[in-house]
């Protein structure tokens, strides 16, 4: 646990900007502790928002741990402040203890499906 918060690096980011774009790659585990996120899609070129999620919230979790691309776009709707851990990082912390890896891809895999998807 202890190496997961040397491991982590702050973040900020401007009203509006876009975290991660609908297929992308993801490189990085955002803990945004302060601030609101909207999460949606795009359909011929127009952008639907259809969550927001206001503090305390995991973006890049279930892409980092199971190594897919993002089906959705996260989006800033004001700005937020948080620390990021780098998917290296994540993955190879995770490799220490395969009960823990168990557990963790478990739950991140459940809030995912439960929450976005």
């Amino acid at each position: 646990m202890l190496a997961i918060l040397q491991n982590l690096e702050p973040r900020y980011e401007k009203r509006g900007s876009i975290i991660f774009n609908e297929l992308a790659e993801v490189s990085e585990i955002l803990f945004i502790s302060k601030g609101n996120i909207d999460i949606g899609y795009s359909i011929n070129r127009q952008k639907k928002y259809v969550l927001r999620f206001t503090d305390k919230v995991v973006i890049g979790a279930f892409n980092a741990c199971f190594n897919t691309r993002t089906l959705f776009i996260f989006k800033c709707q004001s700005a937020c402040e948080g620390y990021f851990i780098r998917k290296h990082n994540w993955v190879n912390l995770l490799s220490e203890d395969p009960a823990i890896e168990t557990f963790i891809k478990k739950n991140v895999k459940n809030e995912y499906i439960k929450k976005i998807k």
